[in-house]
Parts: structure tokens; C-alpha cells; sequence
């Protein structure tokens, strides 16, 4: 099916909840722009659950489900930076401005350098290169986590590397993340491995618990 041929009375199941609803109804809830994101990813074929039925990438399925969850039938407007939520409001930001350069320049600071982290999160899609066993070592095991260097850290955060493994001290004296370290063939230091969180899930359902949700509270 081709995105033109669809129209409000299309009808196609909801990645987050399992029902089917018309577009219509579907763009009411979480707007057009994920609508499109959603079309794309099912159409793509590149997320497939046990049952050989297509999905939405887990991290788009997370963010439908937070919708679904917090604003039930509300309206959500394209390209509004925020999503309303009974007790107040809480922002929305994509990988790819996480991966825009700029973006982390202007904005440096713990959150980005966490964001950054989190942007490059090690999932099902990813493809293990000879003597980097990262997704069979880890996200196999029900971990979340990005495999990098402090050099590089450092580098794409726009700290000096000192600064960072400060900052990163810090995250993990409080729990927000965790660190462990992959030996790697002709590499002296190896790679460190940065765990935000964990995932559950059995094919039909796909949950991301992040360790700095519970020190600052799951909202």
C-alpha cells in the first residue's frame, strides 16, 4: 500500500495498543508526522515480531505507547515540542537531533551527553562486527546499551576527557547509568560499555526501563 492511496477511513492496527482504528482516528491521537514515521517503518519490513506480523521500531513503539498512555484520545499537534499529560508537560526529542552536531554544541551539558548515550543504544537491528560481541554480550541479555570510547565520548560531547569521566563518575555514583568493559582483539584499553537500562518484552510486547527513571522517578 502506498502512503497516497490511504485515507482517514483506512483502517490498520495500532502498534501500541493492538486495536484497529481508521487513520483518522490514529492521526488524532498521535498526529501526522508519527503517522508517517509509523507508515515507513511498517512498510520497510525491517521489524518483525514472533508471530511474522511487521511493526514500528521499538523506539517509535515506546513513544506511541507513552502517547497512547498519558493523552488517550487527545489531540497531539505536529511538531509541538511537548505532549500534555494530566499533571503538566514533557518534552520530545528525536535521535537525529541527539546526532546533529550543532544541536549538541548549543546544548552541552549532562542531559546531551546522556541523550547522546541513549541515541546510540545498541538494539535488535543491530549487527555484532567480528570481536565486538556487543548485542549478543549485552542487548541478547536484556541490556541497553552504547560500547564507545571516553576518547570518543569525549569528542562527540565537545568535553575534554577528564570533564567526561567526571560527569560519567557522577551518573554512575547516582545510579543513572552503569559500566562495564569489552576486551577487544588488538585493541590495548578494549571499549567501555555504557548500560542505561533494560528491556523486556516477548515478541508481541517490547518495554524500556531506564535506571535514571527510577532514581528520578518513572513518570
Amino acid at each position: 500500500m502506498r502512503l497516497e492511496d490511504i485515507t482517514s477511513e483506512t483502517q490498520i492496527q495500532d502498534p501500541a495498543t493492538g486495536n484497529i482504528i481508521t487513520v483518522g482516528d490514529f492521526k488524532n491521537i498521535y498526529g501526522d508526522d508519527l503517522f508517517k514515521k509509523c507508515f515507513n517503518d511498517l512498510n520497510s519490513g525491517n521489524f518483525i515480531k514472533e508471530d511474522g506480523s511487521r511493526t514500528c521500531s521499538p523506539d517509535l513503539l515506546d513513544i506511541l505507547r507513552r502517547i497512547n498512555k498519558y493523552n488517550g484520545n487527545n489531540r497531539i499537534t505536529d511538531y509541538t515540542p511537548t505532549f500534555k499529560r494530566e499533571e503538566g508537560y514533557f518534552l520530545r526529542i528525536w535521535q537525529d537531533k541527539i546526532r546533529d552536531e550543532n544541536y549538541r554544541q548549543d546544548f552541552k551539558g549532562p542531559e546531551t551527553v546522556y541523550n547522546w548515550l541513549w541515541a546510540n543504544i545498541v538494539r535488535s537491528g543491530w549487527v555484532d562486527k567480528p570481536g565486538f560481541p556487543i548485542k549478543k554480550n549485552y542487548y541478547d541479555k536484556g541490556l541497553l546499551v552504547y560500547c564507545t570510547s571516553y576518547d570518543k565520548l569525549a569528542k562527540d560531547t565537545f568535553y575534554s576527557k577528564k570533564t567526561l569521566i567526571k560527569m560519567i563518575e557522577d551518573f554512575v555514583k547516582k545510579d543513572i547509568i552503569r559500566i562495564d568493559h569489552l576486551p577487544t582483539k588488538g585493541k590495548k584499553n578494549g571499549q567501555t560499555v555504557f548500560i542505561l537500562g533494560e528491556w523486556d518484552g516477548n515478541g508481541k510486547t517490547y518495554q524500556e526501563n531506564f535506571f535514571r527513571d527510577k532514581v528520578y522517578g518513572n513518570k
